[in-house]
């Protein structure tokens, strides 16, 4: 048996102690104080801590990107289901006999075992039953492709149909005669081409014939030769003779004849000419070969073509111009009608006249003259 520890004070007895044995308080204390403080630092592992926020934002991407494959997939089945639909069937091959398809008989044996030769049907000609409908349409559509179309009648202004002839001369009459007629053509000088410079001049006698046909050298630079309508081409004026040399020729024709033309008010401009009014013979101021317009107004001219080919059946300016044809064109309008024309020149009252289709009182007239119905009939002037 183990000895009792006895503890007490000199005051008292000593009393036995039944527990272990304590150590002093003074010395437990400090040892206590160091065991809490290092209870405090040690470190404690985290039990369940939350995951960062980059891991959730890779999460959803990754969510996001199967789900956009997914559509991406769906709209591909999709197309393809669209493009199955739009595809057309494929035909069936065609049954042995019919066009494209195998031969009757090809590649059967007899009983003998020899090859069966295949029979060629050849197919029904045309026109009989059995061709396609769209044969016997054209056939329909074409039966009356054989007869002639019906010309609708030209609007007012335009060309009529008519045979296509150029104006000749009449006769074999050389050198000057009482009647000249006279044509010119122009072509385009200055910045913008705009201003008329003469470049070819004409001159034929009452039978048609030429007696002037010449191209005139320039001055200015020419900017636009309007090769379309004049026929003036640059070579045309290489070595042509001057404007004055042109105009003292045609000034020495004219004087004391009568001269005709279309506009010719335009010609004697350009050659630098006048010319007494009681010989010029204008046909566009003519009131019989005008055009006419409201009451009491002018009448209009008319383009020279169109009056040589409805007085005269004649065809001129398709194309470039001539000025033989329209010099000739001219002339012979004149001549038609040159019975009346003179009458009423020598009585003053040309511009009495009525256009056709106008509503106007002749003035200035006789009492018991003839009427222009009645000269027209009178008029010995064979048309051409």
């Amino acid at each position: 048996m183990k000895a009792a520890d006895v503890s007490g004070t000199q005051d008292g007895p000593a009393v036995p102690s039944t527990g272990p044995a304590r150590p002093p308080a003074a010395d437990t204390a400090p040892t206590q104080a160091s065991a809490k403080k290092r209870s405090k630092n040690k470190f404690k592992p985290p039990s369940a801590a939350p995951s960062p926020p980059h891991a959730a934002v890779a999460g959803q991407k990754r969510d996001l990107k199967e789900a956009g494959l997914a559509d991406h997939a769906a709209a591909r089945d999709k197309r393809k289901k669209r493009r199955r639909r739009r595809k057309p069937k494929a035909a069936a091959p065609p049954a042995p006999g019919e066009e494209g398809g195998p031969l009757e008989g090809a590649g059967k044996t007899g009983a003998d075992g020899a090859a069966i030769v295949p029979t060629i049907v050849a197919p029904p000609p045309k026109g009989a039953a059995g061709q396609s409908n769209w044969a016997a349409l054209k056939a329909t559509l074409g039966a009356g492709s054989g007869q002639r179309k019906r010309r609708r009648p030209a609007p007012e202004g335009e060309d009529i149909a008519a045979p296509e002839r150029r104006p000749e001369r009449l006769s074999d009459t050389e050198g000057l005669t009482p009647v000249l007629a006279v044509d010119c053509e122009m072509v385009g000088v200055g910045a913008d081409g705009t201003r008329s410079s003469l470049a070819r001049v004409c001159v034929v006698n009452s039978a048609g014939n030429v007696l002037l046909d010449e191209h005139v050298a320039q001055r200015e630079r020419v900017t636009n030769y309007r090769t379309r309508f004049s026929g003036i081409r640059p070579s045309d004026l290489v070595g042509a003779p001057s404007l004055e040399d042109v105009q003292r020729r045609v000034a020495d024709m004219f004087k004391g004849r009568t001269v005709v033309g279309h506009a010719i008010t335009n010609d004697l401009t350009a050659l630098l000419l006048s010319h007494p009014r009681k010989s010029i013979r204008d046909t566009a101021r003519f009131p019989p070969l005008m055009r006419a317009t409201a009451p009491g107004r002018r009448p209009k001219p008319r383009a020279l073509r169109h009056l040589a080919l409805e007085h005269l059946g004649l065809t001129i300016q398709e194309g470039e111009h001539s000025p033989v044809d329209d010099a000739r064109a001219a002339l012979y309008l004149y001549q038609k009608h040159r019975k009346e024309w003179e009458l009423h020149m020598e009585r003053g009252t040309v511009n009495q006249l009525k256009a056709p289709g106008a509503v106007q009182q002749q003035a200035g007239v006789k009492k018991g003259s003839k009427s222009f119905e009645e000269l027209a009939a009178a008029d010995d002037m064979v048309d051409l």
